[in-house]
């Protein structure tokens, strides 16, 4: 007589939904396969919209969510755990079959069915279930690290493209100045060595903004890879739009406020705990297998049941023994994890609380440092100070600017930052 296991069918049903129920993300390029970056194909590009022309900060993230590989990759592996668990669990479920014979003169059809209750199998299965949440915690981990990520290299491209304007605007002033001089020099009343002075000034004006230029584009092929652009660089007709930086000086909350939105929404903290739970059950699993494994089932000549246990003790022991250190490992991880979330929070909200008040201060300097220079260009066109005073006074100036607005994107990174260390 021939039987078909009932549980082959369920299997392969639930292997369907699962495999139907996967992400269908874009394929890998298919230049990677090969030994050149010339195989590349505008097919395999992953890029930004040709209508897009300028890039916000909303929209690097969005398209670094989509096309990411290393985020990518963490919701595979969470696919993975739960398929790990769904695979664990289809072995709780009795097997069954039924069939059908002939043979000899003689036909028959018959049914019959198994149920075995293994202590262990429940444990492993919750262990399963314990290391799925903690690998699509994980993922979600990646998520709030890659956003931080992002948004720190955005600001990164803000700041390349202030320095830029800033060096710029220095430029023209030396200029101007190098025009006036020459004027006066024509007059007898400025010396040559005044007028090489702003033309070297002018040039370094202009090899800074040089540099500043070189910054902003590695810079901004750091946020094309993260956003998983498969050039790795940003269309030539797209810039990165200038959003007006969060800079708001208003009060922070008390610092345990930020504590507990971190202490209750870090994903790497929510998947150390189920990493540790997961443990827990591996150890109780480990101990289950000293109890027998039951049989229970039925058959044309009714219901039967039978116990068979390995005895193998001083390894079974060993095990156990094992396990529990494995569960003491995450213990201690935990707490680990635990004391890095709250250094992390307790380090950005101090990042921040310093960032603001650099910024209040840095505004003072600027603005008096401006008014100085241009108290100081009036009296060397009057005469009435050397070369060296003006020299130093705009020096003062541009780096007075740098730093402010060097102290803005601070506070904008220690904003992101506090925001990814809350898991917010």
């Amino acid at each position: 007589m021939k039987y078909l296991n009932i549980s082959i069918i369920y299997l392969t049903i639930n292997t369907i939904i699962l495999l139907t129920g996967c992400k269908t993300n874009k394929q890998v390029p298919n230049a990677i396969y090969e030994n050149n970056y010339s195989a590349l194909t505008s097919s395999d590009l992953n890029t930004i919209s040709k209508t897009t022309k300028k890039l916000s900060k909303e929209q690097a993230i969005n398209i670094a969510l989509e096309n990411n590989p290393g985020y990518k990759s963490s919701q595979y592996k969470a696919d993975a755990a739960r398929a790990e668990y769904y695979k664990e669990l289809s072995s709780l479920s009795p097997t069954a079959a039924v069939g059908a014979g002939i043979g000899n003169n003689r036909s028959g059809a018959g049914i019959s069915a198994n149920y075995q209750i293994s202590p262990n199998k429940l444990t492993n299965t919750l262990a399963a279930k314990s290391k799925a949440k903690e690998v699509q915690l994980q993922s979600e981990n990646y998520k709030r690290k890659l956003v931080q990520k992002v948004t720190e290299e955005n600001n990164q491209l803000q700041k390349n493209k202030m320095t830029i304007n800033i060096y710029k605007d220095d430029e023209r002033f030396q200029e101007e100045m190098l025009q006036e001089t020459i004027n006066k020099y024509k007059a007898g009343k400025a010396s040559k060595a005044d007028v090489l002075n702003f033309e070297i000034q002018a040039l370094k004006a202009m090899d800074k903004s040089v540099q500043a230029n070189r910054d902003y584009k590695t810079n901004s092929y750091k946020l094309a890879s993260t956003m998983g652009i498969t050039s790795a660089r940003l269309p030539k007709n797209v810039e990165t739009k200038s959003t007006t930086i969060n800079n708001s000086t208003e009060k922070l909350h008390d610092i345990d406020y930020y504590l507990n939105l971190a202490i209750d929404n870090r994903p790497d903290l929510k998947a150390q705990r189920a990493a540790l739970q997961a443990s827990r059950y591996e150890l109780l699993s480990a101990a289950a297998k000293l109890s027998p494994d039951i049989n229970l089932g039925t058959n044309n000549r009714g219901l039967y049941a039978n116990a068979k246990m390995n005895i193998q003790g001083g390894s079974k022991v060993a095990n156990i023994y094992s396990e529990s250190n494995r569960k003491d490992i995450q213990e201690e991880e935990l707490y680990k994890k635990w004391l890095e979330v709250v250094s992390k929070v307790k380090t950005q909200y101090a990042k921040l609380i310093s960032a603001q008040k650099q910024k209040a201060i840095l505004l003072q300097t600027i603005q008096k440092a401006k008014q100085r220079r241009n108290l100081i260009q009036q009296k060397y066109n009057d005469n009435k100070v050397d070369l060296a005073e003006l020299n130093q006074a705009q020096n003062n100036y541009i780096n007075s600017l740098n730093s402010y607005k060097k102290a803005e994107i601070d506070i904008a990174d220690a904003q992101a930052g506090l925001n990814s260390a809350c898991g917010i």
